[in-house]
């Protein structure tokens, strides 16, 4: 009975002896691991490293951990991927640390970019402003208005076998003083109340006058005036009882802007004395 309760004890002894042995040498490996970082491996990216003693019953987190197994030999098997949690738990004998480090990502550098303007150019243009000033034409005697009208004439007077009237200078200044004068009163009496014919004052046997105003051009006042049976009659001289032989012509026409008929036409004819 003695010896059995020796041999227990003796027993117990002895456990408790190795589990003394375990312990302390489960407190040096752990000093080891914690002051001497140097036996550890070394993982070189990115990260946070973050160390934690978990208790043994705790497994590692998910599959994108990496495991390191120490073992009271030295031995080290280690395997490193993107992300890792590095966990130290102490079992009889052996030391299991798992290490995880969380990669964050790189932070991308803001690339400011300043544009810079392109060296104005100044440039003097010398503006050069004309300023044009529309001055109605002055007044005028259009003297080839007036011998366009005679070519005319004479080639109506032609076509019925009548000579051809000559143009003279005394004529035509009878004929411009006219054509200003209808620019006051388009009519046969002068400004003076007197007829028309009476500007000529040189010896005739007969004397005659032909107006017209607002026709622009020789062809549209011989129109008009070939129109009206009296006035053709006196230019052609084809009176049936009346014919006055007119052997000279003055013509004029008479532009004035701004009037109310602006053109004004004048033919004076007379034959010489018998």
């Amino acid at each position: 009975m003695v010896t059995c309760k020796k041999k227990k004890v003796t027993r117990f002894l002895a456990l408790l002896l190795i589990l003394i042995a375990v312990f302390t040498a489960s407190c040096h490996r752990k000093d080891i691991l914690v002051h001497d970082p140097v036996d550890l491996p070394t993982v070189d990216k990115p990260g946070t490293d973050q160390t934690a003693t978990l208790p043994l019953e705790e497994s590692p987190r998910e599959s994108t951990t990496s495991w390191t197994v120490a073992t009271s030999g030295g031995t080290t098997t280690a395997e490193t991927q993107v992300e890792t949690e590095e966990t130290t738990v102490s079992t009889a004998g052996t030391t299991l640390i798992s290490t995880k480090k969380t990669a964050k990502p790189p932070v991308a550098a803001k690339k400011t970019t300043i544009s810079k303007p392109d060296s104005v150019k100044t440039e003097r243009v010398a503006i050069t402003t004309t300023t044009t000033t529309t001055v109605p034409p002055e007044p005028y005697y259009n003297d080839n208005y007036a011998q366009k009208v005679l070519v005319l004439l004479n080639a109506e007077r032609a076509k019925i076998g009548k000579p051809a009237l000559t143009m003279t200078s005394a004529m035509v200044a009878f004929a411009k003083t006219r054509a200003k004068e209808l620019v006051r009163n388009c009519s046969h009496v002068r400004p003076n109340g007197s007829k028309g014919y009476t500007i000529i004052t040189i010896p005739c046997s007969y004397r005659g006058e032909i107006i017209a105003c607002g026709q622009r051009t020789p062809e549209r006042v011989m129109q008009c005036w070939m129109s009206s049976d009296s006035h053709r009659m006196k230019m052609l001289d084809t009176h049936p009882d009346d014919e006055r032989g007119y052997t000279q012509i003055g013509i004029a026409c008479w532009y004035e802007p701004g009037s109310f008929y602006e053109t004004h036409w004048a033919m004076l004819l007379l034959a010489p004395p018998e």
